[in-house]
């Protein structure tokens, strides 16, 4: 039996619980409300960038959170930071990249589709195992989530991650942002 004795590579992953609200929301912006000069973190991939305050999107955000803290059997407090909202039109992408210094990174998903770029996950301690062993265990070091309109997922921010090569003339659209945990009660 293999056994893994330490998980630090994970990701929730479910319909958030009020996704219609969300993706109505989400349908208020256009790409007249791009602004890419906004952020100093999109020099190496293809991509629209919405920046939006966390004021007006935290209560949208509050019921996944509270999703989680019911997975985990904890409650926390936390600071949602300013999110966004990306575009991927085709050969659109997002290089391989984390969101230190923050603790959640969270992709709500606003559409899907045939073509739709891939969301990645890499593993920055791949590089631990020999080639050898990589085949031997049948280890991989990257892995893509299946999602679906409606779909959020969050994840530690230390996880590598990326956004493959947009194929499809619908545009891509997504709200992601970052969290921080500044208490944590466990139950």
């Amino acid at each position: 039996m293999l056994t893994n004795i330490f998980q630090t590579s994970f990701y929730w992953h479910f319909p958030a619980p009020n996704a219609e609200e969300i993706l109505k929301k989400i349908e208020e912006y256009s790409e007249k409300d791009v602004n890419n000069n906004c952020f100093d973190w999109d020099e190496n991939c293809i991509i629209d960038l919405i920046p939006l305050s966390s004021e007006d999107w935290i209560d949208l955000i509050k019921p996944s959170l509270e999703h989680i803290s019911i997975l985990m059997d904890a409650n926390y407090e936390y600071v949602v930071y300013n999110p966004w909202i990306n575009f991927y039109k085709r050969n659109s992408f997002q290089e391989m990249h984390d969101h230190e210094p923050f603790d959640i990174s969270y992709v709500f998903f606003a559409n899907s589709g045939e073509g739709f770029s891939k969301f990645m996950f890499y593993d920055r301690n791949s590089t631990f195992l020999t080639p050898a062993m990589r085949k031997f265990t049948r280890y991989y070091d990257t892995t893509g989530v299946d999602y679906k309109r409606g779909d959020i997922l969050f994840f530690p921010s230390n996880l590598l991650h990326q956004v493959t090569l947009h194929n499809s003339d619908e545009v891509r659209k997504t709200l992601s942002g970052n969290i921080s945990i500044t208490e944590v009660y466990l139950k």
